[in-house]
């Protein structure tokens, strides 16, 4: 029995580019909102400012000061062993467990490129705010597959429920549900892929999930959002 939610978080961002001084470097901009779905049975979700996602990747826990800057010199550095072992746990408790700084969470990046979207994988390090409206991910590239230099409009999924792969969903289903949002359509689709995950861009849309024995149709919700189509 799951006893804490854990989420899906989704970003939507208009325009994005890597740094290019560092490749490992992406800034998504006009970002205008994001949420956090939870797993059942929580079914929360919440909405989140850009300075409370950065702060995912905070190592440390809320009760701990940090350092002015213009303060840390050689003179105030410890060795570990010149620490007592009270001193030692207390720097250990000092640690967020649940910090994505310290466990660094997959990623799905969609990618929209006129009619076309483009999915990539990555593994996001680090995160911060260095203009309004924008985030700056430092991130480990799927090298199979890179990131181009300037993004359109897309999605970021960060998954805290998996470290090793992000959400899956069936590029079939995706694209059919991309084509009607464009064209301004709309049709039910019928799919056998109870794996994936659903996203915003099925939100209005009716589904005609299969079940093993027959089609089960499902009108997708906003609330509904970061679950899988089995659930």
């Amino acid at each position: 029995m799951l006893n804490k939610p854990e989420y899906l978080f989704v970003l939507k961002y208009d325009q994005g580019e890597l740094d290019p001084q560092n490749p490992n470097s992406v800034t998504l901009k006009n970002i205008h909102n994001i949420k956090a779905f939870s797993n059942r049975p929580f079914k929360n979700i919440i909405k989140l400012e850009n300075e409370e996602f950065v702060d995912l990747w905070n190592v440390f826990n809320d009760d701990v000061e940090d350092l002015p800057e213009e303060e840390i010199n050689d003179d105030n550095l410890v060795e570990i062993d010149e620490l007592e072992e009270e001193e030692i746990q207390e720097f250990l408790d000092s640690f967020d467990p649940d910090s994505f700084g310290i466990a660094p969470p997959n990623a799905s990046l969609v990618n929209y490129q006129g009619n076309k979207s483009e999915k990539f994988f990555i593994q996001i390090l680090d995160a911060r705010i260095l203009e309004k409206d924008s985030i700056t991910f430092e991130y480990n590239p799927n090298r199979e597959r890179l990131l181009p230099k300037i993004l359109q409009k897309g999605y970021l999924y960060v998954d805290s429920r998996s470290l090793k792969k992000g959400p899956f969903i069936a590029e079939s289903l995706h694209n059919r549900a991309e084509k009607m949002k464009t064209s301004g359509t709309t049709e039910v689709i019928k799919t056998w892929s109870i794996r994936s995950t659903i996203t915003p861009d099925f939100v209005g849309h009716t589904l005609q999930v299969h079940n093993g024995k027959t089609f089960i149709p499902v009108n997708v919700h906003e609330n509904m959002v970061g679950h899988k189509l089995g659930e």
